[in-house]
């Protein structure tokens, strides 16, 4: 048997002093006084050589009950083979290596190593360990599970090994991200091997060790370059755990200090991330370039230059910038010219960031096509208010097409275009249809009912991938638009009435998930009660179908039904507007919504993040999910189209001054370092006492022994007591 608290028993021993007081009294208990004494012969009293115990029972038992307090309080327990194994269990650690593209500096690597040597000298026979590298996301390269298995020698030398074959990649830094991954990780591990067939066998026991493991503290062990770059961001919002400490061991490169040279950009629409300043003729003459230094720099003297694909500077462009440490300048060089592509930054020691990468996109012409009757006056022509929105991007040139099709010689032309090269074979087989005018023509406006033949060649144009928007006015002959729409949406009933407005209708129930709106989801641009429509349709389907069963409604009127319907067809879509945006139908045209709608309505997705010419190290390309692993200029197939892009490091990473650690102090994060095995074994091991001391709690029972013992002498008592009394 064991004790918790073994000085208690010392409680225990003082029930032997009355006891041995009572043994070696030798003085009558009381005397008598007389007058006098001088004619007696002195007589002195009579000692036995011991006392006399009365009642031998009765002190027993009250001696038993306090000793069987004493011992309660001591809180024993019993100790079986199964607790004895598991005190082998020693620390439990997590070592943390930082591959970020910042750890490419000259030295760094070198540190490292020397810190991982450190740490696997350090480990003990009995240490649950694991490792994590981490850039932008951390990944487990040994688990807890796998490093139980293995003997002690095995263990260093993979860890060793890991440690040699870890390269630093181009990703940045989120320090943050691998902290609370590793915390989680040492929380939820349980500190027991995978066990074999008979582990079912020793379930309770295996239970009640995996409970003091988990109990156990834990330390991650981080070796970083701790560079201010690293996000601690979602640290802010992680409940980070009390057993959990985290032992900081930074290393450092050769020479201090970075710094990185970034062009400013201004305009979105730019992808090559360069934004010119133009002389009075609007042409484009200077560039301006941002050059920081870091705090703990040596040096101040930089040169800028532009430079081909392969980093190769052109001397003529050199630039010489002082930047002091700390600090940051905004330059202006010419404009690059046709081959460029980097912009390079010599004279710092750390060049792994030195060289910007910039993609020139090639111009796509695509054309918005408009079908429909031209009006007289042009402020009532949906088509003139297209015409006035720049479509125009660094990566594309559009051109608005506007065409009658009743004109048979316009719509010839028009037809073989947006028929698709590749048709369905007569087998009825489903052959995806590879048409090159759902690429070059991402956008049909019909503003105008067409006939049978037209909508039938525009349903093989959405069936392609084209995107159709019938924007639904006023008509006096709705049969016309109930068959252009039951055609081209393939739904087989399509019904249209004049929806009755008393003054004006407003856009209510906007989805702002919706792709299309999703942009102006912002407090800042999401009123649309400066909106008016002056008149609406109302569409229905028949056989009392809601229109919510075949349509997805991202918007609707404030009188509850839908402003804008969308389907999928084929593999491209349609999107019916209920009213027109023309001034004498709506003030959609004239307000500064319709630019962003039309954006999203004509946009192939070249606006869009998939199709940027501007990553960075780590980033996914949507369109065709290729994942940039370094920096560079890189081509990627976009289906037919190979596109030129530039992928670089996080401006992040290039923040390589020292980071304070009281700043994860302040976040939550225990620091402090790792025990020595000899004082962690101690501390585990009273863990486990307690642990186990608490699950058999004999201390109750001895308690309730007590109390017997208790009880039982007071009976004893008063029954000894009633029988003298009778005697006397």
């Amino acid at each position: 048997m064991s004790l918790l608290a073994p000085l208690y028993l010392l409680a225990g021993s003082a029930i032997g002093l009355p006891i041995l007081v009572h043994l070696i009294r030798r003085r009558p208990k009381a005397e008598m006084t007389f007058s006098s004494l001088m004619f007696l012969r002195e007589s002195p009293p009579r000692l036995t050589k011991r006392s006399r115990l009365d009642d031998w029972p009765l002190l027993l038992m009250r001696a038993l009950a306090l000793i069987l307090l004493a011992i309660a309080f001591a809180r024993p327990f019993l100790r079986s083979a199964e607790t004895h194994s598991a005190e082998s269990l020693g620390r439990k650690l997590v070592l943390m290596i930082d591959t970020s593209a910042s750890m490419r500096r000259p030295g760094i690597a070198e540190a490292a190593s020397d810190r991982v040597a450190e740490f696997v000298d350090e480990l003990q026979p009995g240490d649950a360990v694991s490792v994590v590298t981490f850039d932008g996301k951390p990944k487990v390269a040994l688990a807890f599970d796998q490093a139980a298995t293995m003997d002690p020698a095995d263990l260093k030398s993979t860890i060793r090994q890991i440690a040699a074959e870890t390269q630093a990649t181009w990703v940045g830094t989120d320090l943050a991200a691998a902290l609370t991954f590793a915390a989680d990780e040492a929380v939820n591990e349980s500190g027991e091997a995978a066990g074999d067939g008979d582990a079912d066998a020793d379930a309770g026991n295996e239970s009640a060790d995996e409970d003091a493991s988990a109990a156990l503290p834990a330390n991650l062990v981080v070796v970083t370059d701790l560079q201010s770059g690293s996000g601690l961001t979602s640290l802010q919002s992680f409940v980070w755990p009390e057993n959990v400490h985290v032992d900081l061991r930074p290393v450092v490169p050769r020479s201090p200090g970075n710094a990185a040279a970034r062009p400013l950009r201004a305009d979105p629409a730019d992808a090559s991330g360069l934004t010119a300043q133009t002389d009075a003729a609007g042409k484009v003459e200077k560039r301006r370039i941002r050059v920081s230094n870091s705090p703990n720099a040596s040096r101040a003297d930089f040169q800028i230059a532009w430079g081909d694909a392969n980093a190769f500077p052109r001397t003529e462009t050199n630039t010489s910038v002082q930047v002091p440490p700390g600090q940051s300048r905004v330059i202006t060089l010419p404009a690059p010219r046709p081959g460029d592509a980097t912009l390079i930054l010599t004279g710092d020691g750390q060049d792994f960031d030195n060289t910007y990468y910039f993609a020139t996109p090639t111009q796509r012409q695509l054309t918005l096509l408009y079908i429909g009757r031209e009006r007289s006056e042009p402020r009532e022509d949906p088509a003139f208010y297209l015409s006035q929105v720049p479509l125009d991007a660094a990566a594309r040139r559009v051109t608005l097409e506007q065409i009658d099709a009743d004109d048979p010689e316009t719509w010839r032309v028009w037809r073989q275009r947006l028929t698709p090269k590749i048709g369905r074979p007569a087998s009825g087989d489903d052959v995806p249809a590879d048409n090159v005018a759902a690429g070059d023509v991402p956008l049909v406006v019909l503003g105008d009912a067409v006939s049978s033949d037209v909508a039938g060649t525009l349903k093989d144009y959405i069936d392609a991938g084209g995107h159709v928007l019938a924007v639904v006015g006023k008509s006096d002959s709705p049969e016309g638009w109930e068959m252009t729409l039951s055609e081209i949406t393939a739904v087989d009933s399509v019904t249209l009435s004049e929806a009755k407005v008393r003054d004006y209708a407003m856009l209510s129930q906007i989805d702002f998930l919706d792709p299309l709106f999703a942009p102006m989801a912002d407090p800042k641009f999401n009123d649309f009660s400066k909106l008016r429509f002056w008149s609406h349709r109302d569409l229905t389907l028949g056989d009392d179908t809601e229109v919510e069963e075949t349509f997805a409604v991202p918007a609707r009127f404030d009188d509850g039904k839908a402003a804008m319907l969308r389907r999928g067809v084929g593999r491209g879509k349609v999107t019916i507007l209920l009213s027109g945006w023309q001034p004498a139908e709506s003030q959609l045209a004239l307000s500064t919504k319709f630019i962003p709608l039309l954006y999203g309505w004509f946009d192939p997705g070249d606006s869009a993040k998939s199709r940027d010419d501007d990553f960075t190290v780590g980033d996914v390309d949507e369109a065709t999910g290729v994942t940039f692993d370094t920096p560079g200029i890189q081509t990627i197939r976009r289906g037919d189209v190979e596109t030129q892009v530039a992928v670089n490091l996080a401006i992040d990473e290039s923040r390589t001054g020292p980071l304070d650690s009281a700043e994860l102090e302040t976040l939550g994060v225990r620091l402090g370092r790792v025990e020595q095995a000899a004082v962690a074994a101690r501390r585990n091991r009273q863990l486990r006492d307690i642990e186990l001391e608490n699950q058999q709690s004999i201390w109750r029972i001895l308690l309730l022994a007590a109390i017997g013992l208790l009880a039982t002498e007071t009976l004893w008592s008063s029954r000894r007591k009633s029988s003298r009394q009778e005697t006397n």
